[in-house]
């Protein structure tokens, strides 16, 4: 929700013609003085005594437009279907699939699960791009939002979750007799139309194939006949980059020789990134669903290019909805494949399983604990023949678990985790037990949807052996002790047409008790990223 709470914020108000509002009403603002829904005058009445857009919805019933009118003109403005909740009836075993805590914090209100997909009716007055993510989450089934004002739609969850509870089998909208069939009355808006027509709610779709057919004619118009859905999820990030330690130089010591001859050479670098990636749902039932993906992402340091970074990543993953108790959960399993190139030579292979579950306590608190087996494969240097205790391909095994705590519907989130791994490796020097400490969050601003967030991890790893080769001045002495301290901030603005532009720095910190391996290094990044 978006609010105007200061000067600087009022100025930044949009004009429209003679037409001000505040920025995140103007589509619907404009929609509306172009269907002639309202006077002009009235609209930016309206427009100037609300903070939100719900309000400003609210603000519009008030001065006298129908509500089916306001559903069909805010459908079209957000490019979904609208659904006229006072003329459908749910049955209400579709309730089980959201909690009422979610659907009360959300502002949601399950319709059907036909199809195999959530047909859903979400807020006209809120962003909701993260509550269907989270919907696909609990439920594990793709999610088709229809619009609904946020009056009607309190009205109607509290209505039907409260019958739900009294044991009654169907919901009714108060426009309905009490024998009507099941069925949603949807709002299909028009097409071009210059003025305000009445929505035709007056055809009540069944939880049909019918239901799924409304919902194309407005997401891909209804010339097409084909519902193909190809990607579940693309992103592509073009970038530029400053890192003042490319090649991980050791800090300053005077102590071991080695030091002074890797800070000697070039070290800082501006730089290019490219990544992409897709996902593709290959396999989907009401509780199951298995994805495929592919992932490319590359660095170009322009004044040390032999730093630089080609990986590709493939995975298969299968996911299972599942209840503990009462509370809703995902069980999930993933193998991945990646390899990754320095100046354009195999560098690292990796094979990776993972296995997680994670459980919805409550709208505020989300729990995930997880498993993971990874292969490890370095390429061998042949010329000179490193030492067999150099030797980094390793067998790593980790668990761990990761918590969030939620606020105004995942806008703001704190996140706190805790990880142990363990490292086998061909190599004595390279083995150790590690211990990953995670803090992190969230903050949106009110304004712009911008997303500030900050990550802290450090992790601590203890090696198991002496080092045979550090320090120079006293070899198979020491066992290395690291402590990895990484900070991250960064901040996102949301962009049209589905792109984000995010500003981020990283500072790593390394406390070695061997000098070579003690460092500092600070990058700084700017990227724009696009996805569907």
């Amino acid at each position: 929700m978006t609010a105007v709470t200061s000067r600087q914020e009022w100025n930044a108000i949009l004009k429209l013609g003679d037409l001000a509002v505040v920025p995140s009403l103007e589509p619907i603002a404009r929609l509306l003085a172009q269907r002639g829904a309202l006077p002009e005058a009235l609209v930016r009445r309206a427009a100037s005594e609300a903070s939100s857009k719900a309000g400003f919805l609210g603000r519009v019933l008030e001065l006298g437009v129908p509500e089916p009118d306001l559903v069909s003109v805010v459908a079209e403005q957000l490019g979904i279907p609208g659904v006229d909740l006072s003329r459908t009836t749910i049955d209400l075993d579709v309730l089980d699939l959201i909690p009422r805590l979610v659907a009360d914090s959300d502002l949601v209100l399950p319709l059907s699960n036909e199809g195999g997909r959530l047909h859903i009716a979400v807020s006209a007055g809120e962003e909701g791009h993260e509550v269907l993510e989270e919907l696909r989450f609990i439920t594990g089934l793709e999610v088709s939002p229809y619009a609904a004002l946020p009056g009607s739609l309190e009205q109607a969850i509290a209505a039907a979750y409260d019958a739900k509870e009294r044991g009654e089998r169907f919901w009714r909208g108060p426009g309905l007799l009490s024998d009507s069939a099941v069925g949603v009355a949807v709002i299909v808006p028009g097409k071009g139309a210059s003025t305000l027509e009445r929505p035709r709610t007056d055809e009540v779709y069944g939880p049909t194939e019918e239901l799924e057919r409304a919902e194309v004619s407005v997401e891909v118009g209804e010339d097409d006949e084909d519902e193909v859905e190809i990607l579940h999820a693309v992103e592509v990030r073009v970038g530029a980059t400053y890192d003042d330690n490319v090649d991980v130089r050791p800090t300053v010591n005077n102590r071991e020789p080695q030091v002074a001859e890797l800070r000697s050479h070039r070290h800082e670098s501006f730089g290019e990134l490219f990544g992409a990636r897709a996902d593709y749902i290959w396999w989907k039932t009401d509780e199951w669903q298995s994805t495929i993906g592919y992932s490319f992402f590359t660095t170009y340091n322009n004044d040390t290019p032999k730093f630089n970074v080609i990986s590709h990543v493939a995975s298969l993953g299968v996911s299972h909805r599942v209840s503990f108790g009462e509370l809703p959960g995902l069980l999930s399993a993933q193998y991945s494949w990646d390899t990754l190139a320095l100046e354009g030579k195999e560098f690292l292979t990796r094979n990776t399983l993972t296995v997680s579950a994670a459980v919805v306590e409550s709208e505020m608190h989300l729990t995930q604990i997880f498993g993971r087996y990874q292969n490890k494969d370095f390429q061998k240097e042949t010329n000179p023949r490193p030492l067999r205790e150099e030797d980094r391909s390793a067998d790593n095994w980790m668990f761990g678990f990761l918590h969030f705590v939620r606020f105004a519907q995942d806008k703001h989130f704190v996140k706190a985790g805790y990880q142990l791994d363990y490292d086998n490796t061909g190599g004595a020097d390279y083995e150790y037990v590690g211990h990953r400490f995670s803090l992190g969050g969230q903050y949106t601003l009110p304004w712009r949807g911008i997303r500030l967030k900050y990550d802290f991890d450090a992790h601590l790893r203890a090696y198991t052996n002496v080092n045979a080769l550090f320090p120079t001045y006293a070899p198979n002495t020491k066992q290395r002790a690291d402590e990895e301290l990484v900070n991250v901030l960064r901040a996102e603005i949301p962009l049209p047409r589905n792109l984000t532009l995010a500003a981020e720095y990283q500072n790593t910190r390394v406390h070695s008790n061997l000098e070579v391996f003690d460092f500092a290094r600070n990058v700084f990044s700017v990227v724009l990223s696009w996805s569907y």
